[in-house]
């Protein structure tokens, strides 16, 4: 991670066990393309995780579901 930035207490996950922890907020490259950015950096948490929601947001993407996969679709202007 890249730029990671202190957070205030109001940007606290707490885990399973009850503890709020954050370490900070930054910017990782998910792949060569693609650079997440506001990630929140939780050391003692065992998962990553992902808001799909705001990731084809920020890519201008739709995501169509099925039983056993997703379809990923660029959004036309006309889609708005």
């Amino acid at each position: 991670m890249s730029a990671l930035l202190s957070v205030s207490s109001l940007l606290l996950v707490t885990l399973a066990d009850g503890s709020s922890y954050t370490k900070g907020v930054g910017t990782t490259n998910a792949t060569h393309s693609l650079s997440l950015s506001s990630v929140v950096y939780v050391p003692k948490f065992p998962f990553n995780l992902l808001s799909v929601s705001r990731l084809i947001k920020s890519l201008n993407y739709s995501l169509a579901f099925f039983p056993d996969y997703c379809v990923p679709k660029v959004c036309d202007a006309e889609d708005d």
